[in-house]
């Protein structure tokens, strides 16, 4: 095949070899890979990858990884049953076991791209990609045996196939759109959240949209019923996790959520000052709304409810 077929083939698949986003995504994607693979097992396991090394070991039975995962370890199986089927491939080892999390992690970087193309352009994935290629926490996650990291990714996932189906009212885009909702909710419990922050997102909508309202309820039931049936099998595991009333993690702290932004700014005291001003700034050009009579708000409009919920 000759460079001007493969520039075709590419054209037509929506991507390029000479295309410099392209490029760029690319390098990004490569520095993303060689951050989460360095020195991937150079520290020792600690305490909860041990959890996962012993859960997820090939001579244990599912019965016996799903007494652990309401027991001793209460997390929903995706990420366990994954690591099981790794271990048994290619052998039951520490290493084994990190690399799911980094090859994840190297999806989330890429999946970030797409989510900030679909929200609104090239430009903005890039810079949604690189912020997350170099990002302390995705690093960190993306180098442990745990199922954080693929939480991160689903969480992603579902909320640019919620884009697409926001945007596009197509109902093509409810399955995609509801098995990724379902497996960010296998993947950690606090996905539950997420999927109702996305429901919201949906039902602001549906009240500011009226011509569209009868789109938006028929899609979204459906994807309410998918993923309802599909939770269903881990229902009683997730009603043992409510009755649990005691647990090392305490109450959540009042003031949690502005500690969670600043940490991603290192705590920084310069910065705080600034990041608030930015964020009141942000706010209020967003809460200008104009909706309009279709089912297509602004990247910032949908962002922002996104974000709100």
């Amino acid at each position: 095949m000759s460079s001007q077929d493969l520039k075709e083939v590419g054209r037509k698949k929506g991507f390029s070899f000479t295309e410099p986003t392209d490029l760029i995504l690319a390098g990004i994607l490569v520095v993303a890979a060689l951050l989460r693979f360095w020195a991937l097992d150079k520290q020792s396991l600690w305490l909860d990858e041990l959890h996962t090394m012993n859960e997820a070991a090939p001579a244990l039975s599912f019965k016996e990884l799903f007494y652990y995962l309401t027991c001793c370890d209460q997390h929903p199986p995706l990420y366990f049953f994954a690591e099981k089927l790794l271990f048994i491939i290619f052998g039951h080892t520490s290493l084994v076991a990190r690399t799911l999390s980094a090859l994840i992690g190297v999806g989330s970087v890429w999946l970030m791209y797409l989510l900030g193309k679909e929200l609104l352009s090239k430009r903005l994935g890039l810079i949604a990609a690189a912020i997350t290629c170099v990002n302390y926490f995705n690093l960190l996650y993306s180098q442990e045996a745990r199922d954080y990291i693929m939480a991160f990714f689903f969480a992603a996932l579902s909320y640019f196939f919620l884009f697409r189906l926001i945007k596009t009212g197509s109902r093509k885009k409810v399955w995609p759109y509801a098995l990724s909702a379902l497996a960010v909710m296998y993947s950690h419990y606090y996905g539950l959240f997420l999927v109702a922050g996305e429901f919201l997102t949906a039902g602001f909508f549906w009240i500011m949209q009226p011509s569209d309202r009868k789109l938006l309820f028929r899609n979204f039931l459906i994807a309410a019923i998918i993923i309802i049936i599909g939770y269903l099998p881990w229902m009683s595991f997730l009603k043992d996790m409510a009755a649990i009333n005691s647990f090392w993690i305490g109450p959540v702290d009042p003031e949690f959520v502005q500690n969670f932004f600043f940490a991603y700014f290192d705590n920084s005291g310069i910065l705080k000052p600034i990041l608030i001003i930015v964020l009141i700034y942000y706010c209020i050009q967003t809460i200008k709304f104009r909706f309009g009579e279709n089912l297509k708000p602004s990247a910032r409009e949908l962002s922002f409810i996104c974000f709100f919920f």
